[in-house]
């Protein structure tokens, strides 16, 4: 099995307790996640925004209940089951779609925004999904990026709060997922022994994104960090 298939069995797997942790954490924290990231982003009522890895909907939600017109892809089914679900449920309107973050089938240049959470530190190719966000944006279009430097102490012997969420979703781990499978994954992925986030901006600078900037960090050294940049106009 490749390691693109094991990534995705393992988000598979866990998407019916992150599907609920999700569902938690947007009726808890949605009015406060939303407007903040829709102030980053400047995005205003109809803006074209797509959620790369929208797992269950945590951003995908929100966004879609403020006017933001939402295109959700993940690669899991399992999650894009879970967020078809959620958004029915919430009674937004959202597009979801199964597509490797790293080869988009989207035209250039076709939204005016894309935020994404806790998706490129388990990428094979993290450089190739900067590449196609800066692709798919229009000219102008901005980005919001969370998230982190996570197993970089798990792998060397830490205790296993820079997994993402972590210890948070050890209560919604309702199906007994071992968590250790990512772990080993973990070991095999580009960004874990990374400099992060500098790595992220020193790369974004080389495929042209403009006013790269980390916004917040959480951890000294960061385990958590929110990025944003642009797409330069013409």
């Amino acid at each position: 099995m490749g390691l693109l298939d094991r990534i995705v069995g393992y988000w598979d797997d866990r998407s019916p307790g992150f599907s609920e942790y999700t569902l938690d954490e947007i009726r808890e924290r949605g009015d406060s996640i939303a407007p903040w990231i829709i102030g980053r982003l400047g995005a205003a009522e109809g803006s074209r925004v797509l959620d790369l890895g929208c797992g269950p909907g945590s951003l995908s939600i929100p966004m879609a209940c403020r006017g933001m017109l939402v295109h959700g892809v993940d690669y899991s089914e399992g999650m894009l089951s879970r967020a078809r679900a959620n958004s029915e449920a919430m009674g937004t309107s959202i597009e979801f779609s199964r597509m490797d973050a790293q080869d988009l089938a989207l035209p250039d240049g076709s939204f005016d925004h894309v935020v994404s959470r806790d998706l490129l530190w388990n990428l094979e190719r993290p450089e190739d999904a900067y590449r196609e966000i800066l692709r798919v944006l229009r000219p102008g279009g901005t980005c919001v990026i969370m998230d982190g430097n996570y197993y970089h102490g798990r792998v060397g012997g830490g205790d296993g709060t820079d997994r993402p969420g972590g210890r948070g979703h050890e209560s919604y781990n309702r199906d007994g997922v071992d968590f250790s499978i990512m772990e080993d994954i973990a070991r095999e992925l580009p960004l874990t022994s990374a400099d992060r986030p500098g790595w992220d901006v020193g790369t974004l600078l080389s495929l042209g994104a403009c006013g790269v900037e980390v916004v917040e960090t959480s951890g000294n050294p960061p385990v958590r960090f929110t990025l944003v940049f642009g797409k330069v106009v013409g």
